[in-house]
């Protein structure tokens, strides 16, 4: 990963991000989605990689786990914070990216997630099985790790410029693709409609759009084993159009 750029980028966006991504109204549906996790898996110690402003990791804590979340965006880790006091829960929160994860974990993790799509920031083969191999080392052994990012066979198959255009009050957002040589650039477009005159600015960032063979080959050739498939966090069947790609893989 780039950890200035996708840093950077995210630092800028840190003040919108819950507006944008809806931070509120998902919170209770991920929950949900996460309690299937916690009952398959058996898990009480978890860790929630890039967590951004802490959506997953409040959920998390929200089922009784105890949680350590990390970003390497410290405005994501400072929203997150604040996210998990007006919830009411406890995070231990790293500002560490995903390839230095195990030196800095105190003890071996039931689970390590890594959720909303964190992965694609790694945009190489060397920092993805630097991410996976320390991820690994992080679990105790037949611990699990549970990745979801965006199904970029369909994204690349489709290839839809627009992601998605959404307000919040006087702000506008539009997230939108470039599709480049083995890359997409991730770009937000933030418009303030309520300003006279109307302001915007756009924000950028680069993704490796990583499909489901290479992530299957890269968990192998990590250490893990007895991989599932599914096509949404909600554990839904994986199929060509389904909008997630979601992995899930034992340490042996």
């Amino acid at each position: 990963m780039n950890d200035s750029q996708s840093s950077a980028f995210y630092d800028e966006l840190a003040g919108h991000y819950d507006a944008m991504a809806r931070f509120s109204d998902r919170l209770e549906a991920e929950r949900k989605s996460l309690a299937v996790w916690q009952q398959q898996l058996g898990c009480r110690i978890v860790t929630d990689v890039g967590c951004g402003t802490g959506l997953h990791a409040i959920a998390l804590s929200q089922l009784g786990l105890v949680v350590t979340a990390v970003d390497p965006a410290p405005a994501m880790l400072r929203a997150a914070a604040e996210n998990a006091k007006a919830n009411g829960v406890e995070l231990t929160l790293l500002p560490v990216p995903m390839q230095s994860l195990h030196r800095s974990l105190s003890e071996p993790q039931d689970a390590v997630f890594c959720l909303g799509n964190t992965l694609p920031h790694l945009l190489n083969k060397r920092s993805l099985y630097a991410a996976l191999k320390s991820a690994h080392r992080s679990l105790r052994c037949g611990g699990a790790l549970v990745l979801q990012l965006i199904n970029y066979e369909r994204v690349l198959t489709k290839k839809e410029r627009i992601v998605q255009i959404s307000r919040a009050g006087e702000t506008l957002f539009v997230r939108f693709y470039d599709f480049l040589d083995n890359a997409v650039r991730f770009n937000v477009l933030i418009a303030e409609t309520g300003a006279m005159p109307p302001s915007h600015r756009l924000i950028s960032t680069q993704l490796r759009p990583y499909e489901r063979s290479q992530l299957k080959a890269a968990l192998h050739d990590c250490g893990f084993s007895s991989l599932e498939c599914y096509g949404a966090l909600s554990q839904q069947p994986y199929q060509p159009a389904s909008p997630n790609l979601v992995l899930c893989a034992s340490k042996k």
